[in-house]
């Protein structure tokens, strides 16, 4: 299981340093892009880490669709030459998992990197959007449990059939980005719209969610983590080499 789990950080090397570059660069971006605006403007108001934000937003997406699109490739590359798919799959999930906790260190870092230079930039403006109790290690440990069964269950059914799986997680996206007004931001009644019928359920996602203790949020996102990877594995421990 180790020499697996060292065969597959070998193969995904270049990944996580393309990984950690684009985000840093994005939040690089996104500081500067606020320093820029607070110049222009010379607003008071409170600032924003929008540095953090991008990070996020962009490490997210990159590794959600370039990894889950590695899983088909690797797959047919390690049973081609021999491995079991029983040593095969827990250790790409294991990488997988690690490559996306770098996301999320990553963020936590950033995000006090950023507070810390936009206190010295700006002496006294309140930070908007304080994004510490969410990047706390038991939650970046969820997020990564998490992200790791979406691209896992993504992965395997880009190989099972890349075109209906490809079809699938269209739609679950749009979903998602049409949905998330709701979810993390405001939700107009009285707006009658598709775009406000779809904020409305991520609206009730919301606080279906939060009406949850805090231990079970976290366990929520274990358990379907877990369970994606488990469908994966489950979806690909027969399934033939292309």
């Amino acid at each position: 299981m180790r020499k697996s789990i060292g065969q597959e950080l070998y193969l995904y090397r270049s990944n996580m340093g393309i990984l950690a570059a684009v985000s840093t660069v994005s939040w690089l971006a996104g500081i500067l892009g606020m320093m820029v605006f607070q110049q222009l403007t010379k607003s008071g108001e409170a600032l924003f880490p929008i540095g953090t934000v991008m990070l996020l937003w962009v490490g997210v997406i990159f590794s959600l669709f370039v990894l889950a699109n590695i899983v088909p490739h690797n797959f047919d590359l390690a049973v081609s030459m021999g491995k079991t798919r029983k040593h095969y799959l827990p250790a790409a999930v294991c990488v997988i998992f690690l490559e996306t906790l770098v996301i999320y260190v990553l963020a936590a870092l950033g995000f006090r990197a950023e507070r810390e230079l936009y206190r010295a930039l700006y002496h006294g403006r309140e930070l908007m959007g304080n994004l510490g109790p969410f990047l706390t290690p038991a939650w970046i440990l969820c997020y990564a449990i998490f992200e790791t069964g979406c691209i896992c269950l993504y992965g395997g059914m880009l190989k099972k059939n890349r075109k209906v799986g490809a079809i699938c997680w269209i739609i679950v996206w749009i979903t998602a980005c049409w949905s998330s007004g709701g979810f993390w931001g405001e939700y107009e009644e009285a707006e009658h719209s598709l775009m406000n019928s779809f904020a409305f359920w991520g609206y009730q996602l919301r606080l279906w969610y939060t009406g949850f203790p805090l231990g079970t949020r976290m366990a929520i996102l274990v358990v379907c983590g877990l369970a994606d990877c488990c469908i994966m594995y489950l979806m690909l421990r027969k399934e033939a080499a292309d």
